[in-house]
């Protein structure tokens, strides 16, 4: 087997060759975008990126491989073909990132972290994590999710709602626009997670307005989610508000928090 170098070489070549063929072959753009799409995760491991969910990804480009050749060949099985040595290297890549053991305690610490401050979740208001990935884990009541992770952004970071409602997320500037806390107006734009520490200091600060303002959210009290959308509402008025003052221009869509 090729060394990851190689096969990373192998597949810039491929797409140098694909690259003037995909506007005029509908089969050489679908190759050239799983071989770009391969190239950047090899490229990922290569670095030992601990962010990636290995597993996950192997599963998610099987599964877009085995789609592209079950379509084309039956439509054109023998143009097919000439793309076998791309396919190779493609399993190849696979087949190393198969073998990567995750970091026990996340990308920078972050499941250990989350597990050690949200600890009280289970105790007090039986969350169980449901799912985690390198970056992130999702816990659940059977009614209340509650998703934390390293991200960059504090929406990405924690996001909660109910289970029978997927669609609609609140974020923790919600939760403390709805209780009066000015700290929703201070909360960064963006996040810099660079170090365990990094992560150490912003889950504390997550798990201490959780166990402030999160008790009838995580016990689900009737009427708490009725009262965050209004929250949110207002939230996001005040933010065009503001920015209608600042730019003469509304600069929210309603969709996030303003950041």
């Amino acid at each position: 087997m090729a060394s990851l170098r190689e096969n990373i070489d192998k597949l810039e070549s491929y797409l140098a060759q694909l690259r003037p063929r995909r506007s005029v072959d509908p089969l050489a753009n679908d190759v050239y975008e799983e071989a770009d799409d391969l190239r950047s995760f090899a490229e990922r491991m290569l670095i030992g990126d601990t962010r990636a969910d290995y597993p996950a990804r192997v599963r998610q480009e099987r599964e877009s491989i085995r789609k592209l050749e079950e379509f084309w060949s039956k439509k054109a099985p023998e143009e097919l073909r000439r793309y076998d040595p791309v396919f190779e290297v493609a399993q190849e890549v696979l087949k190393v990132a198969e073998s990567i053991q995750l970091p026990k305690d996340g990308h920078l610490g972050v499941l250990r972290v989350i597990r050690e401050t949200f600890g009280f979740l289970e105790a007090e208001y039986g969350l169980a994590v449901i799912s985690q990935s390198p970056t992130e884990i999702r816990l659940s009541s059977g009614a209340v999710y509650l998703k934390l992770g390293w991200a960059t952004t504090p929406d990405l970071s924690c996001s909660f709602g109910l289970e029978s409602q997927p669609q609609r997320h609140f974020w923790i500037d919600d939760l403390l626009y709805m209780y009066g806390d000015r700290r929703y107006r201070t909360l960064p734009q963006e996040l810099h997670l660079q170090t365990e520490e990094d992560v150490k200091g912003w889950f504390e600060f997550l798990a201490g307005v959780w166990r402030q303002y999160g008790h009838d959210v995580l016990a689900n009290q009737p009427g708490i989610f009725d009262g965050l959308a209004q929250a949110q509402v207002q939230r996001d008025k005040e933010y065009t508000r503001e920015m209608d003052c600042l730019h003469g221009t509304a600069r929210s869509d309603g969709t996030g928090p303003p950041g």
